[in-house]
Formats: C-alpha cells, sequence, structure tokens
C-alpha cells in the first residue's frame, strides 16, 4: 500500500506539477504575475508529492524485505514555524546534519550566539550540499536567518493566530522554493519581478493545459466534449485545491497504523495500476540531482 501510494504521489500528481513548474521556468520573460503564482504553488506541490513519494517508495519497498528504514516526512506543510518544517522535512536529512554537524560544532550548550551561528552553518552546508549553485548555497542561508528569527522571536511569534503562523511559513516555502528551483539569480530577480510587477489575473492557455492528464483528453474525447479552453481551467483549479486539501487533510502514514482493510487495499490497486499504465520514460526523480 505505501509503495502504491508513492507511486502515485510521483507518477499522477509530482508529474503533472512538474509540467506546470517546467513551462513557468522556461517562459519567465512572458509570464504574467498570475502565470508566476500558479507556477510557484506548482512547484511547491511538485517537490513535495515528488520526494515524499520517493520516500513512501523507498520505506514500502524496503518493508517488503523486511527492512525498517526511517520515516523521512511527516506532514511537512501543515508547519506553522520555519523550526517545525525542517523538523518535518527531509527528516533523515535533517538528523545527519545535526549528529555531524550542529552537535560537533557545540550545538546549544555555548550560549545564544553560538547556537545561532551553528544554526546559520547547518543550513549553510544543507545549501551547498543540493548543489554548486548559488541558488542553492542563498536558499541555504535564507532558511538559516529564518530558523534562527525563529528561536529569537519564538515567544512573540507563538503569540500569533495559528492560521495566520501557518500562512506566513506556507508562503515563505513557496518564495523560497523558486529561487532553489532558478538555474541562476538573475532568473530569480526576473521571477520575482514578474510576480511583483503588474498584476495580470489572466492565466496563459498552455500554462492551464500542463495540468491536463491523457485520461483526462481520452474522457472528453469520449464524450465529446469541444470546449477544451475552460475545461483546462476547470482542471487546473481542481488539481491545486486537491493538492492542497491532501497537504492538510490527509493523515500520513508516520501518525497512523496501518489497517488491513478493503478500502485500503482497494485504494492501493487503484494507485498501482493507474501509476504503473501512465509511466513515462521522461518520469524522473527530482533528488537524483543531489
Amino acid at each position: 500500500m505505501l509503495f502504491s501510494t508513492g507511486l502515485f504521489k510521483k507518477i499522477i500528481i509530482a508529474d503533472t506539477f512538474a509540467k506546470a513548474a517546467d513551462w513557468g521556468f522556461l517562459n519567465v520573460g512572458i509570464m504574467g504575475s498570475m502565470d508566476a503564482m500558479i507556477v510557484m504553488s506548482a512547484y511547491t506541490f511538485q517537490i513535495y508529492f515528488d520526494f515524499s513519494g520517493y520516500s513512501d517508495m523507498a520505506v514500502g519497498l524496503a518493508a517488503m524485505f523486511n527492512i525498517e528504514i526511517p520515516c523521512n516526512f511527516n506532514a511537512p506543510y501543515r508547519s506553522d514555524s520555519i523550526i517545525e518544517f525542517w523538523k518535518r522535512w527531509h527528516i533523515t536529512l535533517t538528523q545527519f546534519l545535526r549528529k555531524y554537524i550542529y552537535y560537533p560544532l557545540g550545538g546549544s550548550r555555548k550560549g545564544k550566539v553560538r547556537t545561532y551561528l551553528n544554526v546559520f552553518i547547518v543550513f549553510l552546508v544543507s545549501g551547498i550540499w543540493h548543489g554548486a549553485n548559488w541558488t542553492f548555497i542563498v536558499w541555504g542561508m535564507i532558511h538559516g536567518i529564518a530558523s534562527i528569527f525563529n528561536r529569537i522571536f519564538n515567544r512573540v511569534w507563538n503569540k500569533i493566530w495559528g492560521w495566520m503562523r501557518w500562512t506566513f511559513t506556507f508562503i515563505f516555502l513557496c518564495f523560497t522554493w523558486m529561487i532553489f528551483r532558478a538555474e541562476s539569480l538573475r532568473q530569480v530577480k526576473e521571477y520575482f519581478a514578474t510576480i511583483f510587477g503588474e498584476l495580470k489575473f489572466y492565466v496563459s492557455h498552455e500554462l492551464a493545459s500542463c495540468f491536463v492528464l491523457p485520461e483526462v483528453d481520452l474522457f472528453m474525447y469520449a464524450f465529446k466534449i469541444h470546449d477544451y479552453d475552460l475545461t483546462n481551467y476547470v482542471i487546473m483549479v481542481l488539481a491545486l485545491l486537491a493538492a492542497f486539501g491532501i497537504i492538510l487533510r490527509v493523515k500520513p502514514y508516520a501518525q497512523k497504523e496501518f489497517q488491513p482493510k478493503v478500502s485500503n487495499l482497494l485504494g492501493a490497486v487503484v494507485c498501482l495500476i493507474w501509476s504503473v499504465l501512465s509511466l513515462a520514460d521522461n518520469s524522473v526523480f527530482i533528488y537524483f540531482g543531489f
């Protein structure tokens, strides 16, 4: 079941959002502000479902051989602070950096200033670990600075309404993922200039069509639905809403025990068959690049 749902996350969900993200970063110069915001959301979902699906598949495959490997994700987009996010996202890397970088540097045992410096170094190393590109280094530095401020103003932060803390945290993650995804800092500048430039509510037809699965095209052809433009926009909105629903409402396996129920069996079978039938040669895991 875990392998099947992980494969579904990757093939059906992540790869669909990947088409939108790839289109956006190939057309930064011609996008409108609404296009840019949708592309930002698409990549935010892509990197989660891609890497979370990959991790679920790894844990599931290991379990088939009676090998237990640790959980790597625990609903990270439900976090209401950067500190909590890094306790839930890529858990194994966080544990590795804590054990081999943070603790040897002294951890939090040598005063607040040294603790903040150690935190910054850990995130800087995390950025460098992802690749020899200034975008990764800047991304790591920004998260390090945000984590330090989160620690300094933790009491004040916790007095803010929960929904507001979550909103600020999620928006911060979305914008920093754009730095992570960009090819260069110049492209980051162009992308943010598009978002904060003239507000255009129009969404490009090419972007909307990226969200349409081949199965949907077949369905539309079979039932002679000819208004493709409107259908594409509806599917785009539904895809984004469904992704939000999954990250906010669906309980991850890390928070529940497996129950051998008929519903779980049917769900696993549907996910596995649908994903296998949709496999494509160009389906590549994001983290294979690191």
